[in-house]
């Protein structure tokens, strides 16, 4: 098997395990979004504290994690906690350390919350 090939395939398994892994949550995301603000214009930020917000939400709900649950594992309010699955949190209350505690509790990378703020990773 060539080297080329090989790749190839590794690069077909990776974007089939995100696909499954992230695939789902984030269409069901992007749907919300849009349902809500239509299709946006090139000009048009995407409000990226909502996109983490609702994806958190969805996540938890795939898990069985009920917002009770949420609020508790990651120690805010139950207020608080149906404001973030609501996408309704500002950018500013996504600290790091809120943003490890989501991650564990719907176990997905802290990385990839970062990214979903257009944060740089914390190493780089």
């Amino acid at each position: 098997m060539s080297k080329s090939s090989s790749m190839s395939r590794l690069r077909q398994l990776v974007r089939s395990q995100f696909e499954q892994e992230y695939g789902l949550p984030m269409r069901t995301v992007k749907a919300a979004l849009h349902h809500e603000f239509g299709q946006q214009t090139s000009e048009t930020a995407p409000n990226r504290a909502r996109m983490v917000g609702i994806f958190v939400g969805v996540a938890a709900a795939r898990r069985g994690v009920s917002i009770e649950s949420l609020a508790h594992s990651v120690g805010m309010s139950l207020e608080d906690a149906g404001l973030l699955v609501q996408g309704l949190l500002p950018d500013d209350a996504f600290s790091d350390s809120l943003l490890n505690r989501l991650a564990h509790s719907i176990e997905y990378e802290v990385e990839f919350l970062r990214l979903m703020l257009g944060r740089s990773s914390v190493g780089a």
